[in-house]
């Protein structure tokens, strides 16, 4: 069944400070979740943009429920997240701009700290608060805000904050420009890239302000195949401008992230010959990760001494 064009939103916002973009797709059952989690920010300085791709799930009806509380919702068929993204920065009109998708939260208060952030940081153009893991499989951890000095440090999650807790000034998003839509799964890790690229400053606070929620049919448990082509993909187009500024700081965090990335197949390798196969290449190859937790993990976990 294809899906109708609908659109709405009646709140009247004459100044917003912030613009909070909403991407959604069939997920109805967070939908509502959502919604209310950055109405009841209790703010008066807040527009609410939420662009569907055409859901067939109830999405609308949950949309039109909340009318009053959105300043712009339409429900037609996108090109995507990135797309949707994109549409939601070419409709906001706010000086802070943040990014909740539909199966996420804003935290009591976080719009708060974000403001407080904004105003003891007035020259930084990237205001990045903390991320809580939530839903299955989550391990409910808790990421606080962590501000980027460097391009390598976001290429490489060296600093890593996960995205829902990353806001940017309208100034930074004029300079940078708009997502990249030939991406489904690394478009914000892209952007990113280019904003500290771009010379962006960076203000950070430890308090969580946001919730990223983990569930089957979430694109990060779903297509992890997916997400790592496309990380790839970022890389090779970016590393050669980040490693000619940055130098031995960019080739340390790539010796790390590839150190990682082979130190996770030999943990899903399992227990046998293949594994202790797998580890003794990423010794060889990353030496740097000897050393590490992870590392000695994995031995711990071949020599049966840990299950986790």
């Amino acid at each position: 069944m294809s899906a109708r064009r609908a659109e709405g939103g009646s709140a009247r916002i004459p100044s917003p400070r912030f613009s909070i973009i909403t991407a959604s797709f069939n997920q109805a059952k967070f939908l509502e979740a959502t919604l209310e989690s950055i109405r009841d920010q209790g703010r008066s300085d807040v527009e609410h943009l939420v662009l569907d791709g055409g859901s067939t799930d109830g999405s609308v009806e949950i949309l039109r429920e909340h009318e009053a509380s959105l300043a712009y919702w339409v429900s037609a068929p996108d090109g995507g997240q990135s797309a949707a993204w994109n549409e939601g920065l070419r409709r906001s009109r706010g000086a802070i701009l943040g990014f909740i998708n539909s199966d996420d939260l804003l935290l009591p208060g976080g719009l708060d700290e974000i403001a407080r952030l904004a105003d003891a940081n007035p020259h930084a153009e990237w205001l990045v608060g903390g991320t809580q893991y939530f839903g299955e499989g989550s391990g409910n951890l808790s990421y606080p805000g962590l501000a980027p000095r460097h391009a390598s440090d976001v290429l490489y999650f060296e600093t890593y904050t996960p995205q829902p807790g990353q806001f940017v000034r309208r100034s930074l998003v004029e300079r940078v420009g708009e997502f990249d839509e030939s991406l489904q799964f690394a478009f914000d890790l892209e952007y990113f890239v280019r904003c500290a690229l771009s010379g962006a400053r960076a203000a950070a606070t430890s308090q969580v302000v946001a919730a990223f929620r983990f569930h089957g049919e979430s694109k990060t448990m779903a297509s992890r195949d997916g997400q790592l082509t496309e990380t790839r993909m970022v890389e090779e187009r970016w590393w050669p401008e980040v490693v000619r500024r940055e130098g031995w700081r960019a080739r340390h965090g790539r010796q790390r992230f590839h150190g990682r990335l082979a130190l996770g197949e030999a943990r899903r390798a399992g227990r046998g010959i293949a594994a202790w196969r797998l580890l003794g290449q990423v010794a060889f190859e990353y030496p740097t990760m000897i050393p590490t937790r992870a590392f000695i993990g994995t031995v711990q976990r071949l020599l049966g001494l840990r299950s986790d």
